[in-house]
């Protein structure tokens, strides 16, 4: 059977929804071309794309009105031209002043003025501008922003800024970060939850436009109140619960991935007892499996190819259960050089493809477990676990990876905790 749909495109033996992002639209997205690889059934896929279909339709529309009533980057980049003495040609002599005593700047001034008088947007634009020559747009802010970020810097977090950025231009418009105020910020959240994005994304958004001013701010030496930062989102119930794994889910997981055996299997059944991110498993090296020693375990550190989320989130986590016999698999039958990938279909371009890792794993989650959890479950099913167990919260955090909220806590480190306390706990919930 043959899925026709507009939107979906089959290559090879797998689906794909794809769009085309309106020409006007394309600097705004970044892109020319919107694709996402389509999962389960036909029908669900079927349902997939036309839920996408509609969903990007919206943004579109979105996108083109908000282009047509605010100034966007390309406004903003006219008028800074405007401003510009050095493209005016005006030779006003050896005097450099009019028979009047008006020099080059006043017949600039005076002209951007008439032009605005008249209704033009790029000499209106310059006029605001004018008045905060020095000091940059949120996103010349951003390019700030990344410079500082450079030894950091990811395709992920930097196409994360630019999409905050984009998205506050698109609310207010692209204007000097000390013209924002308290008004901007209250559109700015009003237009995001428009979108359709949770709370939790909109304060991500709002998190990353603080940085992005914040940065400027100290890198330039400006006096001013960043207005997004403190700012409180209304109460909205609409937070995801991730659930764990149940103890039939666990029986059923462990005998579907020994069964499969594959790569994706195998790292699957790996997360179960380390409560890892899939992230972090699925940037491990050949010799992060630590199989030789009397307590075998998996080292989580940075890699060229894979940081970390914070820089406590560095570990050492005992290998137990089935866990420890899919490292043993993966070992013998994946392995490959030390200081180099473990899973190397996620680890290609220099960089680990975390949504890739988790995508591939969520096809056997979803599919095997009762209420279609994805592989996050796991996480939350260690975690609930060790403290149903009685785990001590140092050591729950030293297994986990979480970052304490209490400072005088964070102060424990956690290489202090031996590797035989901790699998001391992590045997106790083993599957």
């Amino acid at each position: 059977m043959i899925m026709r749909l507009r939107y979906v495109k089959k290559r090879g033996e797998s689906y794909y929804f794809q769009i085309a992002v309106p020409e006007r639209l394309q600097s705004q997205f970044g892109k020319k071309l919107i694709q996402h690889r389509l999962h389960g059934t036909l029908d669900e896929m079927r349902g997939e794309a036309l839920d996408l279909a509609e969903k990007y339709k919206k943004e579109f529309n979105l996108g083109k009105s908000a282009a047509k009533a605010v100034p966007g980057p390309s406004m903003s980049a006219l008028a800074r031209e405007l401003l510009h003495a050095d493209n005016w040609k005006i030779d006003l002599g050896p005097t450099g002043e009019t028979p009047d005593g008006l020099t080059k700047a006043d017949l600039i001034d005076q002209t951007i003025h008439m032009l605005a008088e008249e209704g033009n947007a790029v000499a209106a634009k310059a006029i605001e501008l004018s008045k905060e020559s020095d000091i940059p747009t949120i996103t010349e802010a951003v390019g700030i922003w990344l410079e500082w970020k450079s030894a950091e810097r990811t395709k992920h977090n930097e196409a994360y800024m630019h999409r905050s950025a984009r998205y506050l231009v698109e609310a207010t418009s692209d204007k000097p970060i000390t013209l924002y105020t308290r008004a901007d910020t209250k559109a700015y959240v009003d237009f995001l939850l428009e979108r359709g994005l949770k709370s939790n994304s909109v304060k991500r958004n709002l998190i990353n436009i603080e940085s992005i001013i914040n940065r400027a701010r100290n890198q330039l030496g400006l006096d001013m109140n960043n207005v997004f930062q403190g700012y409180s989102l209304p109460r909205m119930n609409d937070a995801k619960t991730v659930m764990p794994y149940s103890a039939d889910d666990l029986v059923a997981l462990r005998e579907a991935g020994l069964a499969r055996g594959s790569h994706v299997s195998l790292l699957m059944l790996l997360q179960l007892n380390v409560g890892a991110r899939i992230g972090e498993l699925a940037g491990l090296a050949n010799d992060d499996l630590k199989l030789a020693d009397n307590i075998p375990y998996i080292f989580i550190r940075p890699h060229p190819w894979r940081r970390l989320k914070t820089s406590r989130s560095e570990r050492k986590v005992p290998l137990t259960g089935v866990s420890l016999l899919a490292a043993q698999r993966l070992q013998k039958e994946y392995g490959g050089p030390d200081c180099t990938p473990l899973f190397t279909q996620y680890n290609r371009a220099g960089s680990t493809n975390a949504n890739s890792a988790s995508a591939a794993v969520n096809k056997i989650t979803k599919r095997v477990t009762a209420d279609g959890l994805s592989c996050h479950s796991a996480r939350h099913r260690v975690n609930n676990d060790l403290i149903k167990a009685g785990c001590p919260m140092d050591v729950r955090y030293s297994i986990t990876g979480h970052v304490f909220s209490d400072a005088n806590a964070a102060n424990y480190t956690r290489e202090d905790i031996p590797l035989d306390i901790k699998v001391r706990w992590l045997e106790e919930i083993a599957v």
